[in-house]
């Protein structure tokens, strides 16, 4: 008997496609599930992300997306380094990070984030 042949899952396909089952691997896209499904956005297309409540909005240079996690838990998510908390609701990508000033940052997308005065520190870039 010969075995049967198995269609491989979406996001396992995705998966091996990007080489992210290597451990050895840096991995490169976040993977949100939504209401509307499964989304895997690489991170260099998060301008920013904002907190609403118990839900997160990720601005990303093609949609809006809005999902069920905390801001805190995507920040767990993100590499530290390219991802920088600026205000208790708000994470900014440093690679979209056009001017920034005392108060505020613009980013690639024109949006204006507030920069809290505690956190401010952390923003020498």
């Amino acid at each position: 008997m010969l075995p049967k042949k198995v269609r491989e899952p979406g996001f396992a396909k995705i998966l091996r496609l990007n080489n992210l089952t290597n451990h050895s691997t840096v991995s490169t896209i976040l993977v949100l599930p939504t209401t509307e499904g499964t989304h895997y956005i690489p991170y260099e297309r998060i301008i920013r992300l904002e907190a609403d409540s118990n839900y997160t909005i990720l601005f990303t240079t093609e949609a809006k997306i809005t999902c069920s996690r905390t801001l805190k838990r995507l920040e767990e998510e993100l590499p530290s380094g390219q991802f920088i908390r600026i205000h208790a609701s708000h994470i900014i990508n440093v690679d979209h990070l056009r001017l920034r000033s005392k108060t505020f940052v613009r980013m690639s997308n024109g949006d204006e984030v507030r920069v809290s005065r505690s956190r401010n520190l952390t923003l020498s870039i």
